[in-house]
């Protein structure tokens, strides 16, 4: 039973096209992920199939209840925002409708906030149409994907990596398909030529001719010759057929000259001894203690308010506990970066203090999707997601050889963050970064901090050979001692929060210390 069917649907941005649907049928249960680029009209498709925006042209019908989990909505709750995001899928959950349209239900969610939403909607029965940037819960959910591309909506069957094989797929027949085009219309184009530099060399009259057998070989070469522009005519008519092919835009890896790159000469980029945090008298994290290798891709990863920024922001301002590298030149992006000069344009920010041609800059900034002439506009004109991008330019094409990016695929849509993903790989230096974006987090990570329940622990590896060993901790059972120390490190803080004694506070920060020692090795 189809629950949702569209028929010549077309919506329109003023007189301008925003996207069109021949024809969408949506059978019950089924979980489709909307993939475009920001500005394609993914939240306004959400908003017609919901009946909050009206259908310009063609025929929409849904049948049975619809529930929203919208993007934004005023939070005036006591809630955070990542509490107030879980509040409102619950309500929409708890509706049971039989469609549920989610645009980026992952805002404000960290890490485990969005594994829970995952076994939600795993677990709903009805249909589901979502707009999210987190390609992880794409793969994870959704049966097919619709994407909105120049003007047009496509189909795929499968999760979002299976569109993307697809995708390829279609990438590589174009791309296959010009080149045979190109090159068929090389070979017309040649034979043209030839015949006509034959049909001129027929107008020439031999010198060695009297006047009679001249005019008798000009008659005889006249039925030739036009015999010939006929054939050149219909070689243009087929050159002319062959149209002009489509091109893939297929993107290569990004060199990033390291010419330009001075790289650290110390083995060790940065250590960490005792780094320790405490913020209006609640520790956030203690006795961090690593060393991280020079040309490493580290990320920090654990809940909101765990103390991700707050450890990045140690790390730049190189607080107690902090060695970098006295090479180390401190590239930082977070999400208030000011610097941006708001009356030049895009390209001359990037280019004020960058080494790189020109070609370079613009390659990385169309990754970022300031394609073509928008690199002339200036940062005034600029949203605050689109200002953010530059900073990232900005940062990425500096003489900075140690990034600090604090949450860089904020404002990202999906494309773009796959692009950023190739920068930060490409990326020569070495490279702290807090995200709570899995797909980045296993495409580039080659070593992590992780900080839970107060406690800050390194893992030199992938954060899938995080994960495996996570789980494997996890099937083995819990460990009796962990709890213990759990519930004692739980009791030692609660009992720290009150006016104590001298003595007796410093014996119980001792033991705090003594607690959490005794935790890293039991992870």
């Amino acid at each position: 039973m189809f629950i949702l069917e569209a028929n010549n649907l077309k919506k329109w941005f003023g007189n301008r096209l925003l996207f069109s649907i021949d024809k969408l049928q949506v059978r019950h249960g089924e979980k489709i992920g909307i993939a475009g680029r920001n500005g394609t009209g993914k939240t306004t498709l959400l908003r017609m199939l919901g009946h909050e925006e009206i259908v310009d042209e063609g025929s929409l019908t849904v049948k049975g209840t619809v529930s929203w989990i919208k993007q934004e909505e005023q939070n005036q709750s006591f809630l955070s925002g990542g509490e107030e995001t879980k509040r409102r899928i619950t309500q929409a959950l708890s509706q049971q409708p039989s469609l549920l349209l989610a645009d980026e239900p992952t805002s404000h969610l960290d890490t485990q906030g969005v594994q829970w939403l995952e076994k939600e909607l795993i677990h709903y029965p009805g249909t589901l149409l979502i707009v999210s940037h987190d390609r992880a819960l794409l793969n994870t959910i959704c049966t097919r994907i619709l994407e909105i591309d120049g003007e047009k909506i496509h189909i795929y069957n499968g999760n979002y990596q299976s569109y993307l094989e697809q995708k390829e797929l279609a990438t590589n027949r174009i791309q296959f398909e010009y080149q045979q085009v190109e090159k068929e219309k090389k070979r017309l184009l040649d034979a043209a030529r030839r015949k006509k530099l034959q049909a001129t060399q027929m107008g020439k009259i031999p010198t060695r001719m009297s006047t009679s057998e001249a005019r008798l070989y000009k008659a005889g070469k006249g039925t030739q010759m036009a015999k010939v522009e006929k054939q050149v005519k219909a070689i243009e008519s087929r050159i002319e057929k062959l149209g002009e092919a489509e091109k893939s835009m297929e993107q290569s890896p990004i060199p990033l000259d390291l010419h330009y790159h001075h790289p650290l000469e110390s083995k060790v980029a940065l250590r960490l001894e005792n780094v320790s945090k405490t913020i209006g008298g609640r520790s956030l994290f203690q006795g961090l203690t690593c060393s991280i290798p020079t040309g490493a891709k580290v990320a920090v990863i654990g809940k909101n308010g765990a103390g991700k920024s707050t450890l990045l922001d140690m790390v730049v301002n190189q607080e107690v506990g902090v060695k970098l590298s006295p090479q180390a030149k401190i590239g930082y992006f977070h999400q208030k970066s000011k610097g941006l000069k708001p009356n030049h344009t895009i390209l001359e920010n990037v280019s004020l203090q960058s080494r790189y041609t020109e070609s370079m800059i613009r390659t990385i900034l169309a990754r970022l999707s300031f394609p073509g002439d928008i690199i002339w506009q200036r940062i005034s004109s600029l949203s605050g997601g689109e200002k953010q991008r530059v900073q990232l330019a900005k940062i990425f094409l500096s003489d900075a050889n140690f990034l600090v990016l604090d949450e860089p695929t904020n404002f990202l849509d999906i494309s773009t963050r796959e692009e950023l993903e190739k920068v930060l790989i490409s990326h020569p230096g070495t490279i702290l970064f807090s995200s709570h974006d899995r797909q980045l987090l296993s495409a580039v990570a080659t070593f992590l901090i992780i900080i839970e329940d107060g406690v800050a622990t390194c893992f030199d590896g992938t954060y899938e050979e995080y994960l495996e060993k996570k789980k494997a901790n996890s099937l083995s059972g819990p460990n009796p001692d962990q709890m213990l120390l759990q519930y004692e490190l739980t009791e030692v803080i609660s009992r720290l929060s009150l006016s104590l004694k001298e003595e007796e506070k410093e014996a119980l920060e001792k033991r705090y210390h003594q607690i959490l020692e005794s935790l890293k090795k039991c992870r």
